[in-house]
């Protein structure tokens, strides 16, 4: 890793997807616990007419979170989705820039599916889906964050989004 990723804290972009011994824990929250995540639902929820990409966001009330967002485009009738924009510290969970990527491309298979249904919920149910992830795998020390996805409407107001937010738990 060159010295930017490490600057990152622990990177897990190198962890194999597909490995039969990645286990990820997924608890579903009634709240965010985290402040950076707080900060998102609570912007989220002022527009009265909806939350729109590109008039709410990027917005300086979000200022101090952009680096943990990430939108979704749902593409296929919703078989998959389109990471339109992806912040830095989703480099520490990825090892990489996933923007312009689909979800079935970043995710083994169980992954995949289990992230899809939580974006479909999102829009479907035009509510927050949020879960505390803990990931491990061999020997390596855990990683947890807390995962928020929130119904958004794509620029123009003609379609359904999904903006989510990564937010890691500190030692």
């Amino acid at each position: 890793l060159d010295l930017s990723m490490q600057a990152l804290g622990q990177v897990w972009g190198r962890v194999d997807p597909r490995a039969p011994d990645l286990k990820e824990t997924a608890t579903l929250l009634a709240s965010p616990r985290l402040y950076g995540a707080q900060t998102l639902l609570d912007v989220w929820r002022k527009p009265e007419d909806g939350f729109t990409v590109g008039r709410d966001i990027p917005a300086r009330a979000l200022s101090s979170v952009l680096r943990n967002l990430i939108v979704f485009e749902p593409v296929e009738d919703g078989g998959d989705f389109h990471v339109r924009l992806a912040g830095t510290a989703l480099l520490r969970r990825f090892g990489r820039d996933i923007s312009g990527a689909k979800l079935s491309e970043i995710y083994a298979p169980a992954f995949f599916e289990r992230r899809r249904d939580w974006l479909i919920e999102t829009i479907a149910g035009a509510r927050p889906v949020m879960h505390r992830i803990e990931m491990q795998q061999g020997n390596r020390k855990p990683l947890g964050f807390e995962l928020i996805y929130l119904p958004v409407l794509a620029p123009g107001r003609c379609a359904q989004w999904v903006l989510g937010g990564l937010f890691f738990f500190e030692d």
